[in-house]
């Protein structure tokens, strides 16, 4: 069972009650409280998701990372978006103008995914083009695994690509289904000496739409049918692209 922030609240400010010192998920109470900030009322997914035993309260916002590239591992180099891993940036790095970057986008929570399917290797691959390319790649398939953890800094939990356009589906047949997936080619972690790319499709429970925050601090609502040149230049910080009306 999630607990509410409000109750956290009533025992001092949740941010007081992280210990920095260790990892999230040595922290259960903290994993398992529901921040409303982070949740859409359309989001009919009301509940938690148990991973290795840590129960998780999911989230609706993903920070963008860019066009796919999460992290090189072989040389520390993140994404070209505005969120990256241990990196740090200020409104300066972000060339291409505040107003036409995305920083936050709407994602459905209990997405599929496709983990760590080895493809595409090797530094500076090419995003795909069409959605149907992705199956290719390969990996695990787990239903259920995307933006069920807020607490989580991993890109399939709480961060967005702008690969594909808002609420593209990108198929993948299991078990005699097709399901809409993320993906990942490798996740981050100790040993993991190789590029990771994702896929994260910002996506929403509202019609033909989704929300998304720009540098500026402004919100604006998103056409699934804008054009995917467009919307992957939103997604860099300094990729120098002039954005079209959007």
């Amino acid at each position: 069972m999630a607990t509410d922030i409000s109750a956290a609240d009533a025992q001092g400010n949740l941010y007081s009650q992280i210990d920095y010192n260790v990892g999230f998920a040595a922290q259960p109470a903290i994993c398992k409280t529901k921040v409303p900030l982070y949740r859409c009322p359309s989001d009919p997914n009301e509940r938690t998701r148990t991973d290795a035993g840590v129960e998780f309260y999911p989230t609706n916002y993903g920070f963008s990372i860019g066009t796919w590239l999460a992290i090189d591992q072989l040389t520390g180099l993140a994404g070209d978006g505005v969120f990256g891993v241990n990196e740090r940036r200020t409104f300066a790095s972000v060339v291409d103008g505040l107003s036409n970057t995305i920083g936050v986008a709407e994602v459905r929570t209990f997405v599929p995914a496709l983990l760590d399917g080895g493809q595409p290797v090797g530094p500076g691959a090419p995003p795909p083009v069409l959605p149907s390319q992705v199956a290719a790649y390969g990996g695990t398939f787990d239903p259920d695994y995307c933006h069920t953890q807020w607490i989580s800094g991993r890109t399939l939990q709480s961060g967005v690509t702008t690969t594909f356009p808002p609420n593209t589906v990108v198929p993948y047949l299991f078990d005699g289904k097709i399901w809409d997936v993320d993906f990942t080619s490798a996740r981050y972690g100790p040993g993991t000496n190789r590029q990771g790319y994702r896929i994260v499709t910002a996506r929403s429970h509202h019609s033909g739409i989704v929300n998304v925050m720009l540098m500026d601090g402004s919100v604006r609502s998103v056409s699934n049918s804008i054009d995917q040149s467009v919307w992957r230049s939103l997604g860099t910080r300094a990729g120098g692209e002039v954005v079209t009306e959007f």
